[in-house]
């Protein structure tokens, strides 16, 4: 009979007479992994005598949730309590620390190694620093014919092997290292302190109370959350001819627990745990006025720019040409990624890996393939020309719930393109999947008028300014095949009385004004024929109070 219970800060106190166990020895049996922390279960066989059985299971994690510690018992009898306790040991070990200062000593030589080459790539950025600041002073003749050749310059430069750019980020890289070992190294100091200063050496466990009603061997399952555990969602998408869209998920795990998961059944959720949320309460809402600055109210400095938030990150790779269409004859049947069993719950899923895995403490990311999947939908070339001057390739697909925000690789036939992010669907927006940049779709946004006026008939001085803007957005297909380009740019808002838009014109009109509920913004849907040129053209006047600050236009 499998028996369990759940104590929150409370734990029955039973007297007997019966002396305390040894601690037994465990296993993690299994883990499930969510964003932030991870719930662990341990899992052990024991004998147990008929009466009451005081029994301890060793735990070595650093940062656990108390409150959510759980037993099962598969055996005849019940379960009293369970909580987390210390026992002291019999005999310390001296082995135990100087095995401990070892591992300090051993932390502190790779803290100094890591400082070394960090003075090291200084001493290389100063070297660099210096050739340049010399090669701009001014020089004698004689200094000059025994410097050394330009040329003998950049060879010296690429034995260094460092550009300014690769100097910063491995300086980055140790420093992160070196932050880890200051973390490390403060969890040993804490322990060996425990062990060393303690008049009584005692020992961190969990405690299970459990009465049986006869002599046997029982199986305990005790289950807890740990923090300092966590995953994240890593995609790889691959964009083939016929723009079928092949998607896989992966997970990549980090922990850092203090307790070693070898040989355990692993299942990462994407529910995102909670603590002490309290539900939310609605509050009166009060008018009042905005207070004044000067002349303008504070709102006349809102609107104009900044429509547009840049979620579509791309690393260096992403400005390269997609990659071009190769003939080659397959040899065999390629193998795919193995999938996770999926199980839907009330509101997440859960996957669980087809084999047991191994994941030591301090493990810098292990990365397993969760699902793979075709994305169906509408395939177009998307821009945004105000902010980004590039054509990216989309697809418009149906809402998917499985698929969370996280760092997406792009390929096109295989041939990696770039690194964007895969955002969450929002409300009422449609779910836009990044395929990257594509530089046969070239758009170009171009101001080619902005005139002031500032005074009537060039005599008399206005009190207003008067701004005459013209753009002109530019869209051209170098394809040899027919394209579809959504094109947005945003028309100036006014949030205040004091600045007026006027004489607003649009060649083409618009499919769709205030895009989203977005006030000012405009959606052109646009089918481009093979090395067909298209243009927009886009004006407007602008009419604000001289010598006041206006922010938002070009």
């Amino acid at each position: 009979m499998r028996r369990k219970v759940i104590l929150i800060g409370v734990f029955l106190i039973f007297s007997f007479s019966s002396q305390a166990e040894e601690i037994v020895k465990s296993f993690v049996k299994k883990v499930v992994l969510f964003s932030h922390q991870a719930q662990v279960t341990r899992q052990a066989l024991v004998k147990v005598k008929k009466g009451v059985n005081e029994i301890f299971l060793e735990s070595t994690a650093f940062n656990v949730d108390e409150s959510s510690l759980t037993a099962e018992v598969e055996g005849k009898g019940e379960i009293l309590g369970v909580q987390f306790t210390t026992v002291p040991l019999k005999e310390f070990s001296q082995e135990n620390i100087k095995d401990i200062e070892e591992r300090i000593k051993n932390l502190e030589r790779e803290k100094k190694s890591l400082y070394n080459n960090i003075e090291v790539l200084d001493n290389k950025k100063q070297f660099l620093n210096s050739l340049i600041n010399f090669s701009d002073s001014q020089l004698s003749k004689e200094i000059v014919t025994n410097f050394p050749k330009t040329e003998d310059l950049r060879n010296m430069l690429q034995f260094l092997g460092y550009s300014y750019g690769e100097i910063n980020t491995k300086k980055e890289s140790l420093e992160e290292k070196i932050e880890d070992l200051y973390k490390d190294i403060e969890v040993l100091r804490q322990k060996l302190a425990s062990l060393t200063e303690s008049k009584t050496k005692i020992k961190r466990v969990i405690e299970v109370l459990f009465a049986s009603q006869r002599e046997q061997q029982i199986n305990i399952e005790v289950s807890y959350v740990v923090r300092r555990a966590w995953w994240k969602p890593l995609y790889k998408i691959n964009v083939l001819p016929k723009k079928d869209i092949n998607l896989v998920m992966f997970a990549r795990i980090y922990q850092k627990t203090g307790e070693s998961w070898d040989n355990v059944e692993l299942t990462v959720s994407n529910v995102v745990p909670f603590k002490g949320q309290k539900l939310p309460k609605p509050q009166s809402r009060y008018l009042y006025l905005r207070l004044q600055f000067g002349r303008f109210d504070k709102i006349a400095a809102e609107g104009g720019k900044g429509f547009w938030t840049k979620s579509l990150q791309f690393d260096s790779a992403a400005n390269a040409p997609m990659a071009g269409k190769i003939e080659r004859k397959i040899a065999s049947e390629k193998a795919s990624f193995a999938s996770s069993v999926r199980r839907r719950l009330s509101f997440s899923f859960e996957y669980t890996l087809p084999h047991k895995v191994t994941i030591k403490s301090k493990d810098r990311g292990s990365i397993y393939p969760i699902f793979s999947k075709k994305i169906k939908g509408e395939v177009y070339h998307y821009a945004v020309p105000s902010d980004i001057p590039y054509a990216f390739l989309v697809c418009k697909a149906s809402s998917d719930s499985e698929l969370l925000a996280g760092v997406l690789q792009i390929y096109h036939e295989g041939r990696y393109v770039g690194k964007a992010v895969l955002e969450e669907k929002k409300s009422a927006e449609d779910f836009l999947v990044n395929l990257g940049i594509d530089r046969e779709v070239k758009v170009k946004r171009e101001k080619i008028k902005d005139k002031k006026e500032e005074m009537f008939f060039g005599k008399i001085e206005r009190q207003n300014i008067v701004r005459k803007l013209t753009y002109k957005i530019t869209i051209e297909n170098v394809k040899e095949e027919k394209v579809n380009v959504h094109i947005l740019d945003a028309i100036p808002v006014s949030k205040t009385d004091k600045i007026k838009i006027k004489d607003v014109r649009i060649t083409p009109q618009p499919k769709v004004k205030d895009y989203r509920d977005k006030k000012g913004v405009v959606l052109w849907e646009l089918e481009l024929n093979p090395k067909e040129k298209k243009e927009i053209a886009v004006s407007y006047t602008v009419v604000y109070p001289k010598n006041a600050p206006i922010y938002g236009l070009d």
